[in-house]
């Protein structure tokens, strides 16, 4: 069974090999941030069980708590900037697009085009992922903090939380 076009599209792309190329670094590009993405929402999770773990260990001093609270807040500003603001746009109010939106966008419409990628497809494409890549430094410097805090955690002997490295 061979599968062949219709060819039938009112502005066929002339050179579908540069689209299949397009949405393919689109694809790719989305995937890197969106594991970006996870890895924050994982970092958010982390947080959340280590702060009950400062609450129950009392041969911790206040300030551990004072840092995972600052640490939780980077890590949530950090989200808001590459995947959105759920809060606010659940509340119907505008948001501006986030690192994701802006490439998620050109990739929904690029799978039901039928010409190349336009010069502003591919702007956005870049942009994005400029900005993702702005933002990946940080990134990697909230993880270092919260696994500097697990260790913290660990030396003080709080309770177990879920993915922390032991003896870390």
């Amino acid at each position: 069974l061979e599968v062949v076009p219709l060819n039938n599209a009112t502005l066929a792309a002339e050179d579908k090999a540069a689209l299949l190329a397009f949405q393919k670094e689109a694809g790719s590009a989305y995937r890197e941030i969106l594991a970006a993405s996870r890895r924050l929402g994982d970092a958010s999770g982390r947080i959340r069980h280590a702060k009950e773990a400062i609450r129950l260990t009392p041969a911790l001093p206040e300030a551990v708590l004072a840092d995972a609270r600052a640490l939780e807040r980077r890590i949530a500003e950090t989200r808001i900037t590459l995947s959105g603001d759920g809060s606010v746009a659940a509340r119907q109010f505008e948001t501006p697009p986030s690192i994701m939106d802006r490439i998620g966008f050109v990739i929904y419409a690029s799978y039901s085009a039928t010409q190349a990628p336009g010069d502003a497809q591919r702007t956005l494409v870049r942009d994005a992922l400029s900005k993702y890549r702005e933002l990946t430094p940080q990134i990697d410097a909230l993880w270092r903090d919260l696994e500097a805090l697990e260790a913290r955690l660990e030396a003080a002997g709080a309770p177990y939380t879920p993915n922390r490295k032991r003896g870390s």
